[in-house]
């Protein structure tokens, strides 16, 4: 199970080194024992303590020498002669520092100099994740190794260290090494949308820092992985590293014993039974709580897996005084303790917090302990803290500065520290990459959190070296900062962007410029596509992603090239997974061909198949863009602006409603093209808005369709007759979704008295998850789940339990698609799982308050005189008070278990 590599410590004896820790002593200038006229010098650096302690170091020599140093020192004037250096062991803030050596034979010669170095380190333990090479990072410590103990570690693997290191990380050497993979096993269910998976019956989560060889979307059922990850707070595990592994009879799995049934020899691990009657060995006392590691060779059958070796993870055996080091998430927490990685660590007065404070501790954070063994446990020297990325951003590095720890990129400076984690996906691929070998030029992606006035760097990924990529178009992730309308620009995090008329503008629906600014509100999450405009970053494509706080969005997206078509079915081939499409899907760019290169937005329905909403091909990687708006500069067809953008017409232009010589300061224009290396809208199709030309938008019920010849059909909305054609641009969906009776939005112009369709858009799908108790049932077909309408539809699938189970206070998940029927959404579902009477947990404002009961999210709850208050009593319940409540089913009641008050 285990892969060990073992190192001797190195220690250096000789050479004259900048001390870094340990007191000091004036130098000494000693008088020459005896009548000895022959003297001679000795240089002593003690290295390795903390700052301000004291050493412990006796020099004895001839003529009964004697002296006593606490640190560095200068030795001078000393009879030649044999001399002997003893080093005692010291304790510093309960830890012990040993000397490399505790006796030096030193023999001084006539008028010679002698250098001796005396390194303190203390013993560790250090549990965590490798951030980089050379030698090896683990929990911002860089240990000497070997090329050996390298050989076969990656970025983002979980190892336990043993060594030796000086104060604050220095002189640290290995003394063994050890890699576990925390599960080794095949993908038995993929969430795109949630970017979570499940192995051997445990769910596991990709984060930030999850390191990927490939993308996640390239991950499917029935993929053989092997990966490290670290367990939260609840149930689960998030994924530290994740890779493709050649699928052999191997599988291995660590996880915490629970429901021992020593009789029948069985356990669970989270979902799965391990079922060890026929294990060759069983290394340790099982219990439950217990964290074992279990091989087989056989895939589980039926939810067992039949185990050939059960070990039991022994808790740690450092020695007292030594370090323990901890990467992990917080699994518990109260004024005293922090419990991580089922470590319990005692908090003092003294224990220093790093990138944060006290304050910042909570379940599931995400933290770096330096604790020393004591013989009272575990105390905590410091916490560093390891916050959620603020931004993701993507460019070329400007400029490097090592010795301050900094780089700029995009204007803006970033500092990393030795928590920041490295890799190199580039041609370079230096597995050695640190901030002193990344050059201008490079291509790098960046995820940071702010702390005081500094941006730090979590994660540092090469894209490219200098020279040696073609990309034009980055992305940048976080958090709106600050808005500007008058310069339209918005600010995330530390990088500011310009939008212009071109920029691609997406809340709920695509919006103009004008809408948007006004709409968009500072702490928005956006993703933001962009190319470099003359030092301004210039926004291709904005996105907000607001949290809906009832449904939960299961859109992803999908990228690569189509290597099988079935349009009988209806279903394409992309990256190793079969796509459905139906009447829904957008096809954006026509129709599609084997070979096509192919962006994908998606969900994931209830079965677990994929269904393309949006399908847009990738075509000779170009960035393709739309401007509507008022010509404001005309120096020539090929030379002149709309709506900020630059634009160029040429040649190959197509022109509807008008050509070339229309083109004026004042015209009205609608331009599709792509934007050239000088970000200059080139002109592929280009509008002009006419006078005589009346245009029109309208939306409402399709009423008297018919199909007319060439792709054109016609249709009537209220009292208009629309048209539409083969030039027709659908959006949410495609023709075969035209029906009596169906919602949609048409821009076009009047010509005859027909509303000639230029665009039309159905209302969008989404395929959503919720989860809740029911509150109450409508029909034979409908409920709600807490303020939503869930129906039961033909296709709909009921998991544990049948539709006649369904009460008010049943707690149920449901999947389906999102419908707008006059103005009410409702789930059509497609799947309807009861789940057990857990606990229930709702969050959001009281109303409907009366003296045992109230209402919360649609769902009516019960006050008893056992319910628990947190943070306010039950006097302070009022209408409009915000509350989370966990609650339990109870016949046709939700009954209030806890009630915790905003704090």
């Amino acid at each position: 199970m285990n892969k060990q590599w073992l190192l001797a410590p190195v220690f250096a004896t000789t050479g004259l080194l900048v001390a870094c820790g340990g007191g000091s002593s004036d130098d000494s200038d000693s008088t020459n024992p005896g009548d000895n006229s022959n003297t001679a010098t000795l240089e002593l650096t003690v290295q390795g303590l903390p700052e301000d302690a004291s050493a412990d170091v006796m020099i004895t020599g001839p003529a009964n020498y004697s002296q006593a140093l606490d640190g560095s020192a200068s030795l001078n004037a000393l009879a030649t002669g044999s001399y002997q250096l003893s080093a005692t062991a010291v304790a510093v803030n309960q830890a012990i520092y040993q000397p490399d050596q505790e006796s030096i034979a030193i023999n001084l010669s006539d008028n010679g100099q002698e250098r001796v170095t005396v390194t303190y380190r203390a013993d560790v333990d250090s549990e965590g994740v490798v951030t980089g090479f050379g030698s090896v990072f683990v929990n911002g410590v860089r240990y000497e190794t070997t090329s050996q103990q390298q050989a076969g570690l990656k970025v983002g693997m979980k190892v336990n260290l043993k060594g030796k290191q000086g104060a604050d990380g220095q002189f640290a050497v290995v003394d063994s090494i050890v890699y576990d993979a925390t599960a080794k096993g095949v993908i038995s269910a993929i969430d795109y949308a949630q970017l979570s998976f499940r192995v051997l019956g445990q769910s596991y989560r990709v984060d930030d820092k999850t390191k990927l060889a490939q993308d996640f979307t390239d991950l499917s059922v029935g993929d053989y992985v092997e990966l490290s990850a670290i367990r939260q707070a609840a149930e689960g595990y998030i994924a530290t590293r994740i890779e493709l592994a050649e699928q052999g009879d191997e599988l291995e799995l660590e996880g915490i014993i629970s429901e021992l049934d020593e009789l029948e020899q069985r356990f669970n691990v989270g979902e799965l039974v391990i079922d060890y009657s026929q294990a060759e060995e069983v290394e340790g006392t099982l219990s439950d709580g217990t964290i074992v590691e279990i091989e087989a060779s056989n895939a589980p059958i039926a939810g067992v897996l039949l185990a050939d070796k059960v070990e039991v993870k022994s808790a740690s055996d450092s020695a007292i005084g030594s370090l323990v080091k901890i990467e992990g998430l917080v699994a518990a927490l109260d004024d005293n303790t922090v419990t991580v990685n089922d470590k319990v660590i005692t908090l003092a007065q003294s224990t220093l917090f790093i990138k944060g404070d006290r304050g910042d501790l909570s379940i599931n954070s995400r933290v770096y302990i330096l604790a020393v063994n004591t013989d009272n446990g575990l105390q905590a020297q410091h916490i560093r803290f390891d916050k959620r990325s603020e931004i993701k951003v993507a460019g070329k590095v400007q400029t490097t500065n090592p010795e301050e720890n900094t780089f700029m990129l995009h204007g803006v400076t970033y500092m990393v520290d030795e928590f920041t984690q490295y890799e190199d996906d580039s041609s370079a691929d230096n597995q050695q990459l640190r901030l002193d070998n990344l050059n201008s030029g490079d291509v790098i992606k960046v995820e940071a959190f702010q702390f005081e006035n500094s941006y730090i760097v979590r994660d540092l990924e090469r894209l490219a070296v200098a020279g040696q990529q073609t990309q034009r178009q980055y992305e940048l992730e976080g958090r709106i900062a600050a808005i500007d309308e008058t310069e339209k620009t918005l600010t995330i995090a530390n990088q500011t962007v310009v939008l212009n008329g071109a920029t691609e503008l997406e809340l709920e629906d695509e919006v103009d410029l004008e809408t948007f600014l006004q709409q968009v509100k500072v702490g928005d999450e956006v993703e933001i596509e962009y190319v470099e405009q003359d030092q301004t970053l210039l926004a291709i494509a904005v996105e907000v992603e607001r949290d809906d706080e009832d449904l939960d969005n299961r859109e992803f997206e999908l990228n690569g090239v189509v290597s099988a078509l079935n349009p009988i079915d209806g279903h394409f081939t992309l990256a190793n997974k079969i796509v459905f499409y139906n009447q829904d899907t957008e096809f954006e760019d026509g129709e599609i061909s084997v070979g096509d290169t192919l962006e994908v937005e998606a969900v994931q329905r209830a079965d677990g198949s994929i269904l393309a909403l949006a399908v847009e091909i990738d075509g000779e990687d170009k960035l393709e863009l739309e401007v509507k708006g008022v010509i404001s500069q005309f120096n020539s067809i090929s030379d002149f602006v709309v709506a900020d953008q630059a634009v160029a017409a040429n040649d190959e232009t197509e022109y509807q409603h008008g050509t070339a010589s229309d083109l004026a300061v004042g015209v009205s224009v609608e331009v599709e093209g792509y934007l050239d290396d000088n970000n200059i809208l080139i002109a592929e199709k280009l509008d002009v808005e006419r006078d005589d030309i009346e245009e029109l938008e309208i939306e409402g019920t399709i009423r008297e369709l018919e199909s007319l010849a060439d792709e054109a059909f016609r249709f009537v909305i209220d009292e208009q007759t629309v048209q539409l054609n083969a030039q027709t641009e659908f959006k949410n969906g495609n023709s075969a979704k035209l029906a009596n009776g169906v919602e949609v939005e048409v821009e076009g112009y009047l010509q005859d008295q027909l509303l000639m369709a230029n665009k039309l858009e159905f209302e969008a799908v989404r395929y959503v998850e919720i989860e809740g108790p029911v509150t109450e049932i409508l029909s034979n077909t409908e409920i709600k789940v807490l303020d939503t309408r869930v129906r039961l539809t033909e296709q709909s699938e009921i998991k544990n339990g049948s539709w006649t189970d369904i009460v008010v206070g049943t707690n149920v998940e449901v999947e389906g698609v999102v419908v707008i029927e006059e103005g009410v959404r409702i789930i059509q579902a497609e799947k309807i799982e009861l789940q057990e009477d857990a606990l229930l947990e709702l969050e959001g404002l009281v109303i409907d308050y009366n003296d045992d009961h109230f209402t919360i999210k649609g769902a009516k709850v019960f006050i008893t005189e056992n319910t628990v208050f947190k943070h306010g009593q039950r006097q302070s319940l009022a209408n409009g008070v915000e509350v989370e409540v966990k609650a339990r089913p109870l016949g046709d009641k939700l009954v209030a278990i806890e009630i915790e008050f905003e704090d």
